[in-house]
């Protein structure tokens, strides 16, 4: 009888938890517009494969809007938690590049213009979920990289998470380290959910709840 009970009470909270991540995903697209007529949006809208896509139309058309949040120097050395690894194809398996573990990085916590965007873990969203699509990491030793790779997004996690680890975290008061990891990784998610480009797979509800009131819907 016991065991049953148990049983039981897995079931109905597997339930609960399918039925309220199917709720969240449903108010994620439901505050989603797509601007079908945006340059960065026909981006995704005419390709299937990242590499194909033409990455200066979607930073002229949007990146250069962008704007930062905190007008100040937020500029780090770290070394890299894990060996980084780049790809050619999404499938990753075509290996292009590695950034070895113990590499010094320059990374920024805050991103201060376009050129930010597309870089490090502030990377695109894929047609995947958990791959991303970036430039490399900013390594002082090395020359710098332009070329766009695939890359895991727990590689980038990682990297965020040792930043979080010396980063000066006051000036986002109260948000947990969760937020601003997500935060930081899903900074160009968030600005293509604004303006209507593109709904990433790699974002939830709450990723975005803080938007709604800028795509001048209203919550209910």
């Amino acid at each position: 009888m016991r065991r049953w009970f148990i049983i039981s009470v897995i079931v109905v909270v597997a339930a609960a938890c399918a039925g309220f991540s199917f709720y969240q995903q449903h108010r994620l697209k439901k505050y989603f517009e797509l601007r079908d007529d945006a340059p960065a949006a026909r981006e995704y809208l005419e390709h299937d494969r990242m590499e194909d896509m033409d990455m200066e139309r979607i930073s002229r058309n949007t990146f250069n809007y962008a704007r930062p949040a905190v007008k100040m120097s937020a500029d780090y050395e770290i070394a890299a938690p894990c060996d980084i690894r780049f790809y050619e194809d999404a499938a990753l398996k075509k290996e292009a590049k590695v950034i070895p573990k113990g590499t010094v990085l320059h990374v920024k916590l805050h991103e201060k213009g376009a050129d930010d965007l597309g870089r490090g873990f502030f990377s695109l969203p894929t047609f995947d979920k958990g791959i991303r699509y970036t430039r490399p990491f900013l390594v002082p030793s090395e020359e710098t990289d332009e070329h766009y790779y695939y890359v895991r997004l727990s590689d980038l996690e990682n990297t965020v998470k040792e930043l979080l680890k010396t980063a000066d975290l006051d000036l986002f008061g109260n948000a947990s380290k969760t937020m601003i990891l997500r935060n930081r990784c899903f900074y160009v998610d968030r600005l293509f959910y604004r303006k209507g480009i593109y709904l990433s797979h790699d974002i939830r509800y709450k990723d975005i709840k803080d938007l709604i009131p800028y795509i001048g819907l209203t919550e209910s």
